[in-house]
């Protein structure tokens, strides 16, 4: 007798395998961790997917954009490390294209410094937040996994950091912004935003009476000191 696979039962197990690969990372991870976490058996896990990198690969496929299998898939196939890594660069390129910024990198020079940039800042932030779980998946797991790793941080961070400070030289060149080291001000812009669009919201609820920061709040003041520390007064 064929066993029962409903496709939306998928939904519940991925989601219960993001927190799980957020706190432990791919290496880590046991698939009896997501059947805890999914609250169904092990049993039920393998009728879906061969192993836990075969469902890493379908959160990656989802943060593209991708349906969920078709139940005539089932179990999906347990991919390569060189397969997961290149995945993963698809995902992250496609969810961090960031338009502004590649905009912003065409122009010569701005016609408003301070908008200009102030839409490249609120644009990453926004991604980030939106990405934030996906993000904690991707950050814990390629610690572990060197494929991972040289995917994370060698080509999608270090590109981020890379365009950044590819604008504020030009822009510095122009006499637009404040003459800084450009690849400093551009680690600092993502650490920044990392921070409260990201990690604040990870930290445990302060003890007494203080609020968390709220997130647009948080967006228009990383916005407004940054942008205020870097563009030139000048006319």
């Amino acid at each position: 007798m064929a066993r029962a696979r409903p496709p939306h039962r998928l939904a519940d197990i991925l989601a219960a395998a993001m927190r799980v690969f957020a706190r432990h990372g791919l290496e880590r991870a046991k698939m009896s961790d997501v059947a805890a976490e999914a609250r169904v058996s092990q049993g039920t896990l393998y009728n879906y997917v061969e192993s836990k990198e075969a469902l890493f690969r379908l959160l990656l496929d989802r943060g593209l954009g991708a349906e969920l299998p078709r139940t005539e898939a089932f179990p999906v196939a347990s991919p390569s490390a060189d397969e997961l890594a290149r995945r993963m660069e698809d995902a992250v390129a496609a969810n961090f294209a960031l338009p502004r910024l590649a905009a912003a990198l065409r122009r010569r020079r701005a016609a408003d410094a301070r908008a200009e940039l102030a839409g490249v800042i609120d644009e990453l932030f926004r991604r980030t937040f939106e990405t934030r779980d996906a993000a904690d998946v991707l950050e814990r797991s390629a610690q572990d996994v060197p494929e991972l790793a040289a995917a994370f941080y060698g080509r999608v961070r270090r590109n981020i950091v890379d365009r950044l400070a590819g604008l504020l030289t030009r822009r510095i060149a122009a006499g637009q912004y404040r003459r800084t080291d450009p690849a400093v001000t551009a680690r600092m812009i993502l650490e920044t935003v990392t921070l409260f669009a990201r990690h604040i919201y990870r930290d445990p609820a302060p003890p007494g009476p203080e609020p968390r920061i709220d997130v647009e709040v948080a967006r228009r003041t990383v916005v407004e000191v940054l942008v205020g520390g870097i563009v030139s007064r000048r006319r």
